[in-house]
């Protein structure tokens, strides 16, 4: 769910998200499982049947926020790049979850 810093940060407050959730015709907000409040001002709803992905490491620059939000934890992380060879995280492009799985994909520049 949108986390209450970067609601306040963004000048957004729950009448804002109740609001959005109405438009997006979701009722009931224990049916939310993640929000997430774009660049755009747009909010983006995953309701509790949803499955999403989120990124963990983008061009080598691992995503601490995301790591959080989807449950899992750097270490576990970096034992799931190293178990695959994986050691330098300026060689990783992407790494994106989903319910403790993950798709990796490596920079051009690298081999």
């Amino acid at each position: 769910m949108c986390n209450q810093y970067e609601m306040k940060k963004n000048s957004y407050n729950l009448d804002d998200l109740y609001t959005q959730l109405r438009n997006k015709d979701i009722t009931d907000i224990s049916k939310v499982q993640f929000a997430m409040l774009e660049p755009s001002g747009d909010l983006t709803v995953f309701d509790d049947q949803s499955t999403f992905s989120l990124p963990l490491i983008l061009d080598g620059v691992i995503q601490k926020e995301q790591v959080q939000i989807m449950g899992v934890n750097e270490k576990w992380l970096d034992q799931q790049l190293k178990s695959r060879g994986y050691t330098d995280l300026a060689s990783i492009f992407f790494v994106v979850t989903r319910t403790g799985a993950y798709t990796l994909k490596k920079n051009r520049d690298n081999g």
